[in-house]
């Protein structure tokens, strides 16, 4: 799990104007992977019906790597890693990676709550 301590330790956000401070500040939140994660993008964020955030951590550009699936703890800034598309995916060696979810969440209602991770 990446915490806090870790996001706000490689976290660089550098404001050039004063833009940004036209949205309201108690709704911004911002966290950031250390280097080492070499996956560069977000192509979906999905909040469920019982108010837990997901997100697809992926990779794009010259470095092609399959997705891996967060949630993200709003509260507390952290990060758990739910699982990693390479190790749950079947696919031919040849094939292009699966590289991101594109709006493709979907939640299963029920009486359990499966965990993350």
């Amino acid at each position: 799990m990446i915490d806090k301590k870790t996001v706000e330790k490689f976290a660089a956000l550098e404001i050039k104007d004063e833009l940004h401070l036209m949205i309201p500040q108690n709704g911004v939140r911002h966290s950031v992977f250390p280097p080492e994660v070499k996956h560069n993008a977000i192509w979906d964020y999905a909040i469920s019906p019982e108010g837990r955030h997901f997100f697809s951590l992926c990779a794009e550009g010259n470095f092609s790597q399959f997705a891996h699936l967060y949630e993200y703890m709003p509260d507390t800034g952290e990060m758990k890693l739910c699982f990693k598309l390479d190790e749950t995916a079947v696919t031919h060696p040849r094939a292009i990676r699966p590289s991101k979810f594109h709006s493709s969440f979907s939640y299963i209602f029920g009486k359990e709550t499966r965990n993350c991770g």
